[in-house]
This record gives C-alpha cells, sequence and structure tokens, in this order.
C-alpha cells in the first residue's frame, strides 16, 4: 500500500512539474517575447513603433474590436479565415499587408472570420493576433464563428459592410468622412495616388466588363479596389432599401441569404458574391442620384502595373510605376521568403524594418510547422 502511494505521488510531483514547465514556456513566449519586440524599436519605416494595450474597446456576442478608427484618416479593408488549409499563407500576410498601407499613408482595417478558441489551440494564431492588436494603425475586428463552412464567404463579403460592423462614435460628424478602401488580404500597395479619392469625387472604383445582375447591365467591379466615406458607404449599401445595412453575422447572412454562405470554394457558386453586390449597389446609386460624375472608375494593364506571383521577378524587383503587387503563396517557407523578401527590401529597405521581417516570418514558419 506504501509502495503505491509513494508511485502515485511521484507521479503527481511529474505532472506538477510538467505543467509548471508548460506554464513558463507560454509566458515567455507569447509574453515576453511580444514585449521585447515592442521594446526594441523595430518598428520603423513601414512598421509601428506605437504600441496599446491588448484590451478589446468593444465586445459582443457576435463581434470583438480591438482599436478605434481616427476621424479623417485613410484606411484599407481586408479579411481573412482562420479556417481551411490555406489559413496561415493568408494568416502570416496580414501584419505585412498593414505595413504595406502604412507605408503609403494608410491605416488598415483588417476583419478576422473564425472561433476566438483557435487563439489557443493554433500558436500561429496567438502569434498573428498579439503581432496586429498591439498596433496603433491597425483596428482589428474578430467577428466569431464556429462554422467552417460559413467563414470564407463571411470574411469577404464582411468588406462591404465594414461602416456598419466597425463601432466608432456616431456622434463625431467627422467620422463620416473617414474614407475606406476595399482591398485583399494578400495585395500589396505601392503606389498611393492611384487609391485615393480625387478631388470632387465621392467613390472610385475599377471597371473589368460588364455583367448580367438581376436584367440589369452592370460594370463588374472588383473588390480590390472600390473606395468611398463612410456616410457614402451606408448610401450605397442601403439602395434596395430593403434591409438596413448588416451589423452583425447574422444581418449579413440575411442580406445575401443563405446559399452565398455554404462551402463556398474558388471559382464556384457564391465566391464572387461581393463583388457581384457591389457591382449592382453601384449601379443602382448612381441610377437613384444621377451622380455617375461623382464616381471616378479606373482601368488598369495588370501585366504592366502589377507585380503578381504568377510571373515574380526572380530578382529585386522595380516598383517604380507599379500599382501593387500580389505576393506568393505560403511566403512564410523559407524558399518563398527569400523570394518575398526582396520586394520588402525594396519597399522598406532600412535595416530595423528588415530585421523585423526576418524575425516575423522565421517565427511564423516554426509555429505553423510545429502544430
Amino acid at each position: 500500500m506504501q509502495h503505491k502511494f509513494v508511485v502515485i505521488l511521484a507521479i503527481l510531483v511529474i505532472l506538477i512539474f510538467q505543467l509548471t514547465l508548460t506554464y513558463y514556456y507560454y509566458y515567455y513566449y507569447y509574453i515576453n517575447e511580444f514585449r521585447y519586440i515592442d521594446r526594441s524599436g523595430m518598428y520603423h519605416c513601414c512598421y509601428l513603433d506605437s504600441v496599446r494595450n491588448r484590451v478589446p474597446v468593444i465586445e459582443s456576442q457576435e463581434l470583438v474590436q480591438y482599436g478605434r478608427l481616427k476621424p479623417g484618416r485613410n484606411y484599407a479593408i481586408f479579411s481573412a479565415s482562420l479556417y481551411g488549409s490555406e489559413a496561415a499563407s493568408y494568416g502570416f500576410d496580414l501584419p505585412l499587408t498593414a505595413m504595406a498601407w502604412k507605408r503609403i499613408g494608410f491605416g488598415s482595417v483588417l476583419i478576422i472570420v473564425g472561433d476566438p478558441r483557435l487563439r489557443v489551440r493554433h500558436p500561429w494564431v496567438r502569434y498573428l493576433m498579439d503581432a496586429l492588436v498591439d498596433k496603433e494603425n491597425i483596428v482589428v475586428v474578430v467577428l466569431k464563428t464556429a462554422s467552417p463552412s460559413q467563414a470564407t464567404s463571411i470574411s469577404q463579403v464582411s468588406r462591404l459592410f465594414a461602416a456598419s460592423l466597425l463601432r466608432y462614435n456616431t456622434s463625431d460628424v467627422r467620422i463620416q468622412d473617414t474614407y475606406l478602401l476595399t482591398a485583399d488580404a494578400d495585395i500589396w500597395p505601392i503606389a498611393k495616388d492611384f487609391l485615393v479619392l480625387p478631388p470632387g469625387k465621392d467613390i472610385i472604383h475599377g471597371d473589368i466588363g460588364n455583367r448580367r445582375v438581376d436584367n440589369l447591365d452592370v460594370i463588374h467591379v472588383p473588390l480590390s479596389y472600390v473606395g468611398m466615406r463612410i456616410r457614402t458607404w451606408r448610401s450605397v449599401m442601403t439602395q434596395s432599401g430593403l434591409v438596413p445595412m448588416p451589423s452583425t453575422i447574422s444581418e449579413m447572412v440575411a442580406y445575401f441569404g443563405d446559399k452565398y454562405f455554404l462551402n463556398v470554394t474558388y471559382d464556384g457558386p457564391g465566391w464572387y458574391s461581393d463583388q457581384i453586390m457591389i457591382s449592382l449597389r453601384l449601379h443602382q446609386w448612381k441610377q437613384a442620384n444621377g451622380q455617375s460624375g461623382a464616381v471616378h472608375v479606373y482601368r488598369r494593364r495588370f501585366e504592366e502595373d502589377r507585380i503578381d506571383r504568377a510571373n515574380w521577378p526572380r530578382f529585386q524587383p522595380r516598383i517604380e510605376g507599379v500599382v501593387d503587387s500580389h505576393v506568393l503563396h505560403h511566403g512564410y517557407h523559407p524558399q518563398e521568403w527569400l523570394r518575398l523578401r526582396q520586394l520588402l527590401t525594396k519597399m522598406c529597405p532600412d535595416y530595423d524594418s528588415v530585421k523585423w521581417f526576418d524575425q516575423y516570418a522565421d517565427q511564423f514558419n516554426k509555429l505553423v510547422a510545429s502544430f
């Protein structure tokens, strides 16, 4: 009996020891590591040297928000899902994409879709989130959903409703003039002039041909890029007069219908639902307001003004005359990182920024590989 007691006691001691080691490992890794990065002053050029408290400014049943909009500032809106085989690839891009927007004077509104418990289960999610929510130029909105089948669609269409999803001081009239520009998580902007509202214009959007929507011939508008002030976004997205502008996941589903939120796959039904919707709403807004002259429509030559992943340069790319870059998949993989790094060092050549980029890519790769 005494022997059994000794064995049980020894097992308990070992378990307590292991739990203690685990606790201190995570404390050091997830707290001290980030504090070190923040204290070191490595956020220069494109990244940030300002840090804020990680406590959410807003939390509800469906949404968590870190940070607030600054009235009158320009913001890019991009999104990502924490589900699926490509989640880590898109997740890795997010701080670097925010860096690219900061480089040209934009803040970032980042909408992340996923179960908040993934932050505990996946070390790379924890690392990513802590790197994002600390930064003053990034507003992070987490849309809580435990449904992987809906996450991709919610992530895509949520950009159209940032003006209502974001929580801000509605009594501040200046906030209505804040400029929101839809973008993609894996596209880095390079030229600024192309992306801001021209004088006398209320809206900018692209044109990739005509499309038949609800028996109407409309301009097919790509989500990268559609830009307007908050007040105009609200006007455009409520043109139908049937439903208010969604501010929750359930309202977004009701706005589009269930069929757009089930297992959306690339080029499958529902994949372009966000582009179809904004194309229709912009057409309706122009017709209802007679303000086609208030809209700046741009056309591009992607083979000339974009650095694309399908034809990535072998050597350091030229960024003069380039609008943006569609970056490589799985940029945290060492071989891909070496290629991606060439563009980053061209955009932000200072030593401290490059040092942070390398540290971030190396740590992210280790966390994904260990999961």
